[in-house]
């Protein structure tokens, strides 16, 4: 089977953005006197967006303004340094390049921040995406539908045509419940053994043999 659309996740898919959130992470963890959280620590927290990962980081009972308050910290700081260590995971600018020639319409879904979204996706794939879309006033974070949904629409294809790369249980969830095929690239932020079993791709040529038809 092929498909004549792709919705991709962001990060731990398309872009390592690991070392950038954990440098905001651990500057929002400083301003209350608390240590800061490795990559790897940052890694089991993330996915579910911004405020999710920041009251992870703090001991149960934490109170609601400590965390809010981080999350302002946390953000201000991202906005600043978003792009600092990020970068694209090997293989990804050739495989896109390779869908965008084959006809391929490709949007992304992201938990990010809408702006910061746009920002990253026009800074490393310039020209590549039909549309770029995060968390806004009007779009709920995944797994809710509204940020897939909004991509949908701009590729102008029904789901049935469109496939879902990310790299959580989230992305699986949130493909599933919205009726799209999934798949998983095992090199992000997700651990395997919560979103197996899922078509998996070893590596980023790997998508585009199955978004092509050539397994």
């Amino acid at each position: 089977m092929s498909y004549k659309g792709v919705i991709f996740d962001l990060d731990g898919t398309l872009l390592d953005t690991l070392g950038d959130i954990s440098g905001a992470v651990s500057y929002a963890l400083s301003r209350f006197s608390f240590p800061p959280i490795d990559r790897e620590g940052v890694r089991a927290r993330i996915g579910d967006g911004a405020y999710k990962l920041m009251e992870r980081c703090y001991p149960a009972g934490t109170s609601e303004e400590v965390i809010n308050d981080s999350l302002k910290y946390f953000r201000d700081y991202y906005r600043e340094h978003p792009i600092v260590t990020t970068c694209p995971y090997e293989g990804i600018e050739a495989a896109l390049a390779t869908l965008k020639q084959a006809g391929v319409k490709m949007a992304v879904a992201s938990n990010k921040d809408d702006v910061l979204v746009k920002y990253v996706i026009e800074t490393f794939f310039k020209d590549t995406f039909v549309a770029a879309c995060g968390v806004s006033e009007t779009r709920r974070r995944k797994p809710s539908p509204d940020i897939p949904d909004a991509a949908l629409e701009a590729l102008g294809l029904s789901k049935e045509e469109v496939l879902f790369v990310g790299d959580s249980l989230t992305d699986k969830q949130t493909a599933l419940s919205c009726g799209f095929d999934f798949l998983f690239v095992p090199w992000g932020y997700g651990y395997p053994e919560k979103i197996l079993p899922a078509t998996t791709a070893k590596k980023a040529e790997d998508i585009v043999k199955i978004i092509l038809g050539n397994p």
